[in-house]
């Protein structure tokens, strides 16, 4: 444990607000001439007392929670799948599903990314092997997702701390620890999430005062995560200018700029075949179009311009009003230290204002802002605790009914945010884990088709295909997924095609328009091996076999649970009112199988912002 600042320094602050008598009242002139001043140095006080948890302490917890997420979290956006865990698949294993943003003749995604994950996960999948082990490997990858966020994490409770006192910053390290969006967001395989750790590390450099460090984690996080990340840092950008030696700040940024985008250009020219720059191609599709026609993010979904304050009162509750309030509680606040731990929350109020003015919006575009939206709310609970305690004790003149008055308040905001977020991520991971669940059924092939078997065997998914947790949950190399049409009209991903030049093929199926692809389903679902989806969907009515059910899962059935109680998980009561709806998984009994090329069968949801 420690204590920040030390004891002398709290008693001389702490001398400035006591009573002037045995009684407890003060002097009449001093509160009669100088309340301001009592009510400040009372702030003043308090909020540096305390005791916080050592840092390293604080990252044991931290990593605690981060491994749990890494191993029971569900894969909640299918472009982390097909754009990332896919790619990584095909590096590690030799096959796997490209989208058209891989075809070299788009080359909208860095390979840079997927290399950076695949030295990691390359030695786990040479211990665990690649059938059953591919499963060990995906979960080890997400739990050094999870380490590498808690190292970030701690590094800004850590500045926190050393700028603003121990007290703002146990209220950071408890939400944190607590939030469902950060149990959600912090062990994704996602350029945004990678672009969060960075822009952490960013905003703890800022409460640090190292420009150069804050140089160095905002350009990593653009080159390395998502380009338009960048734009979240600008308020860190001018604190750069001011605080740093500009000529050291720009040539130090120009040569980690030239050096990480020199190494993107390498790695897409070992992939892609030629020299291209993935991060410019990128941003010339978002901005300008695939013909020069505008931005194509729109392709991909249009939402209004409250879904993310929809979306992070789902995933933060009350600590979401708690952060928005912060600026103004900043600004009233004459306390140097408030100012500063507003500069470093200020990447949320940009990105959130930048990307709620766009069309298209997506959950996973705001992760990169989550560290900072319990940064601003543990500053709003600091100040308005501390506020309400003051008034209680400028007015009824009773220090120690004053500590508690504040003590309670405090707590039960705290109480009622870590319920409410208890609560959510319950919700997530028992009505959404079954796809995360039914893969692992899947029976080894040896004891399903014999020695007269075709050389592989196809997995089907139908409506519920954005919900396949990727190939590593396939447990054979033989496995192949394919797709049954039940009506999604967009362009798919299909498999990658080694014999076409793998990484580097440029299939003629692919656009940029979001348009189907005339054979990216299997032509009739009697071609299928497998077939995952919700029980009753219709997709094998139109076939002429007969199916045995492997395993079964409940899924929550949206259209008949109320809000509430699918967003929430309330003991008792949601067991009542949401419904569910199984999950399964099919073997389609032995006979005539029709030919099939897995190749032809498949394709993907591209995404158009990450």
């Amino acid at each position: 444990m420690s204590v920040t600042p030390s004891s002398e320094t709290v008693r001389k602050r702490r001398t400035q607000v006591q009573p002037t008598s045995s009684t407890g009242s003060y002097d009449s002139q001093d509160t009669a001439t100088t309340p301001r001043k009592l009510l400040l140095a009372h702030n003043d006080a308090v909020q540096m007392e305390g005791i916080a948890l050592d840092t390293s302490v604080a990252f044991m917890l931290l990593v605690g929670m981060r491994v749990l997420s890494a191993l029971v979290n569900t894969v909640h956006d299918c472009d982390e799948v097909f754009n990332y865990w896919e790619p990584l698949h095909y590096l590690l294993y030799g096959y796997g599903m490209q989208t058209w943003e891989y075809g070299s003749q788009f080359a909208l995604r860095s390979y840079l990314y997927i290399v950076l994950h695949a030295v990691v996960a390359a030695p786990v999948g040479l211990v665990f092997g690649a059938e059953h082990g591919k499963i060990a490997v995906f979960y080890t990858t997400r739990v050094l997702l999870g380490v590498v966020c808690a190292l970030a994490e701690v590094a800004l409770y850590k500045g926190l701390m050393s700028a603003c006192g121990p007290r703002p910053a146990r209220y950071l390290l408890i939400l944190l620890l607590v939030s469902s969006g950060m149990f959600t967001a912090s062990t994704t395989l996602l350029p945004s999430t990678l672009s969060m750790y960075f822009t952490t590390l960013a905003s703890s450099a800022v409460l640090d005062y190292n420009p150069a460090l804050v140089t160095l984690y905002v350009i990593a996080g653009a080159v390395l995560g998502w380009p338009v990340a960048a734009l979240a840092a600008v308020p860190l950008g001018f604190f750069v200018l001011v605080v740093g030696k500009l000529s050291n700040v720009v040539s130090m940024g120009v040569l980690v700029l030239f050096f990480l985008v020199s190494l993107s250009a390498i790695v897409d020219q070992l992939f892609y075949g030629r020299w291209t720059l993935s991060l410019l191609n990128f941003l010339i599709y978002n901005a300008v179009g695939a013909d020069g026609d505008g931005g194509n993010s729109q392709l991909y979904g249009v939402e209004g311009p409250l879904f993310y304050l929809k979306n992070a009162l789902n995933n933060f509750n009350v600590v979401l009003m708690l952060a928005m309030s912060f600026p103004v509680v900043a600004l009233l606040s004459r306390q140097r230290r408030r100012k500063l731990m507003l500069l470093a929350a200020s990447p949320l109020y940009v990105w959130f204002t930048f990307m709620s003015a766009l069309p298209h919006k997506e959950e996973r575009f705001l992760y990169i802002v989550y560290p900072h939206l319990c940064l601003a709310a543990a500053g709003t609970i600091a100040s308005t605790a501390n506020f309400l305690e003051a008034m209680f004790h400028l007015f009824f003149k009773n220090r120690s009914l004053a500590r508690c008055f504040g003590k309670a308040a405090r707590r039960a905001i705290l109480c009622c945010t870590c319920a409410l977020s208890i609560a959510r991520t319950m919700a997530l991971l028992l009505h959404y884990r079954a796809p995360m669940v039914i893969y692992t059924s899947l029976p080894k092939l040896e004891g399903v088709q014999g020695a007269a078997a075709p050389p592989t065997s196809l997995v089907c998914v139908g409506a519920e295909w954005h919900r396949f947790p990727s190939s590593f949950f396939l447990p054979s190399p033989m496995y192949r997924l394919g797709f049954v049409d039940a009506g999604f009209k967009g362009l798919l991903p299909r498999n990658f095609d080694p014999t076409a030049g793998g990484t580097a093929a440029a299939p003629e199926q692919f656009n940029g328009k979001n348009i189907a692809a005339k054979d990216q389903f299997v032509e009739k679902v009697d071609m299928c091996d497998f077939y995952v989806g919700r029980d009753g969907d219709g997709a094998i009515a139109a076939g002429t076999s007969e199916w045995l059910t492997l395993a079964r899962h409940s899924f929550v059935d949206a259209a008949r649970s109320p809000r509430l109680y699918r967003a929430l998980y309330i003991p008792w009561l949601s067991s009542k009112k949401v419904k569910y709806v199984d999950y399964i998984l099919l073997k389609r009994l032995p006979g005539e199988r029709s030919a099939a090329t897995p190749d032809a069968e498949c394709t993907a949801q591209p995404s158009s912002e990450e």
